[in-house]
C-alpha cells in the first residue's frame, strides 16, 4: 500500500464506457431519490401540522372539559373541606387567643382599665423631656 504511480491512477479513472453509463445511470437514480425523499418529508411535515391542530382542538374540546368536571366532583370538595376546617381552627381558637393576649389584664383588686404612670412630661407636649431641654427648664426655674 505504497504511493500510487501514475500508471494506477489512469486505470482507476479510465473505466469503461459502459460502466460511465453505469455510474451516470446510478446518479441520475440517487438524485431522484434524494428529491423523492424531500417531498415525503414536507408532506409529513404537513401531516404533523394538522395532526397537532387536531390534537388541540380535541384537547380543548373533550379532555378540558373531562379535566374539569373531575376536579369540580373529585377534587373541589376536598380542598374546600380543607379550607373550611383550617378557617374553623383560626376562627375558635387562634384569634380568640390573640385577642385574649393583646386585651389589657386586670390585677385583683384594681379596675379593668389600668392607669400608665408617666414621666413627667415637656411643658409644650406631654411627651418626655429631652435631657437638654430638661436642663432648659431646670435653669429657668426659680
Amino acid at each position: 500500500m505504497g504511493k500510487r504511480t501514475a500508471m494506477d491512477r489512469e486505470s482507476i479513472v479510465s473505466l469503461s464506457r459502459k460502466r460511465k453509463k453505469e455510474l451516470r445511470r446510478l446518479q441520475n437514480d440517487a438524485n431522484k431519490l434524494w428529491e423523492s425523499q424531500q417531498e415525503v418529508a414536507g408532506q409529513a411535515a404537513q401531516i404533523a401540522r394538522a395532526a397537532g391542530r387536531q390534537l388541540g382542538t380535541v384537547t380543548r374540546e373533550d379532555v378540558l372539559p373531562a379535566v374539569h368536571d373531575s376536579y369540580e366532583r373529585h377534587v373541589a370538595p376536598v380542598v374546600n373541606r380543607g379550607v373550611n376546617a383550617s378557617r374553623k381552627v383560626v376562627d375558635k381558637t387562634i384569634v380568640p387567643a390573640v385577642g385574649a393576649s393583646s386585651a389589657p389584664r386586670s390585677r385583683p383588686g384594681t379596675s379593668p382599665t389600668r392607669s400608665v404612670a408617666r414621666s413627667p412630661g415637656c411643658p409644650a407636649t406631654s411627651s418626655p423631656c429631652p435631657p437638654s431641654a430638661a436642663r432648659a427648664l431646670d435653669r429657668s426655674s426659680p
